[in-house]
């Protein structure tokens, strides 16, 4: 009998260690995915047009290439990015406590899930035989998963890497360097972004009325005295709506340059996105990519702005020079009760 419970007990130890194996590659096999999605993703958009410098005037509107592809559009947006997103998705959640979408690592059966939906909206349909390749590979993590779940449903889902510590960018202390030098740089793009935004939006106004041919009150804007509701403005309504395929190809440059300019003065405000010098870097990247098709030289001017503040800002998360570290904003409502509590 003590060799039969011996017997009986290693074999289900071997159970155990082969379903405690089994999750472990189930979760390398997930953070894999996320990664080939990425490269499906990068592999669909490696045709954009590259960015152009304007010969002739300065802000010509000579890079809609670039902007038709790095934009915020609905319909562009998840044509173009749809695989970028989802595997950033995917292997966030191994790489940080609270990835987003959380709910979908609660249990294995939701993780096998997500994987067949990877597959088929993400993977299949891009870049070609690369992307049949990588849409069977998820589906074999979708498989492994639903054998975990069955398994071993309370293993972990996520391997939680730790990519790195915040930094102390929204404390008042620390001297003058990198930290220091960036905030600066971080300004002064705030400054070029908003440009970039404003020259874009004059750029696109409605053409002057004409007198000879209409009473005017501005570009674009008709008076009609005969006839008080006669529907004359849509050349105005056409530029000024709140419809996501016109407001946010019209406006995205300048209100990415309100939020940067936002960030610069207060630290209340927009805190996630400048909390880690790691969101510092992947926020420009945003910023960066987004404005560079707009505003002509102008947009690629403040593109290789971004980059310089990536750098510094990889710098920074890599090196983690606590003496450099310095706040980010400018928190010009704290300055301002500072000072009226000490006066």
């Amino acid at each position: 009998d003590g060799h039969a419970a011996l017997w009986a007990g290693g074999r289900a130890g071997a159970r155990q260690g082969r379903a405690a194996m089994a999750a472990v590659v189930a979760r390398g096999g997930s953070l894999a995915a996320g990664l080939f999605t990425i490269a499906v993703g990068a592999i669909h958009i490696a045709g954009v047009p590259p960015l152009r410098w304007s010969e002739g005037s300065f802000v010509a509107d000579v890079n809609a290439g670039w902007r038709n592809v790095f934009t915020l559009e609905p319909n562009a947006l998840f044509a173009n990015w749809t695989p970028v997103v989802l595997g950033l998705v995917t292997i966030s959640a191994h790489l940080t406590k609270s990835p987003p979408l959380v709910g979908i690592w609660l249990n294995w059966l939701r993780v096998c899930l997500w994987f067949v939906f990877l597959a088929l909206f993400a993977n299949f349909g891009f870049a070609g035989s690369v992307g049949i390749i990588v849409g069977f590979f998820s589906v074999l993590v979708a498989c492994l998963s639903a054998i975990v779940f069955f398994t071993q449903p309370s293993a972990a889902t996520r391997f939680e890497v730790s990519v790195g510590s915040p930094c102390t960018c929204c404390t008042r202390q620390g001297g003058i360097g990198l930290g220091k030098v960036t905030a600066f740089f971080c300004m002064l793009n705030a400054l070029f972004v908003l440009a970039v935004g404003i020259v874009s939006i004059i750029d696109r106004l409605p053409a002057p009325c004409n007198p000879d041919v209409a009473e005017c009150v501005g570009p674009g804007l008709f008076w009609n005295s005969d006839d008080l509701i006669e529907d004359i403005n849509i050349v105005w309504r056409s530029f000024f709506t709140l419809a996501p395929s016109i407001f946010i190809v019209n406006f995205t440059p300048f209100i990415l340059g309100f939020v940067c300019f936002v960030i610069q003065f207060s630290t209340r405000a927009l805190l996630w996105m400048d909390s880690s010098w790691l969101r510092v870097l992947f926020w420009h990247l945003l910023v960066g990519v987004l404005v560079a098709g707009y505003a002509g030289n102008l947009g690629v001017l403040t593109f290789a702005l971004c980059g310089l503040i990536m750098l510094l800002s990889f710098l920074l998360f890599v090196f983690d020079v606590s003496a450099d570290h310095s706040r980010l904003g400018i928190d010009f409502v704290g300055h301002v009760q500072d000072y009226s509590q000490r006066g």
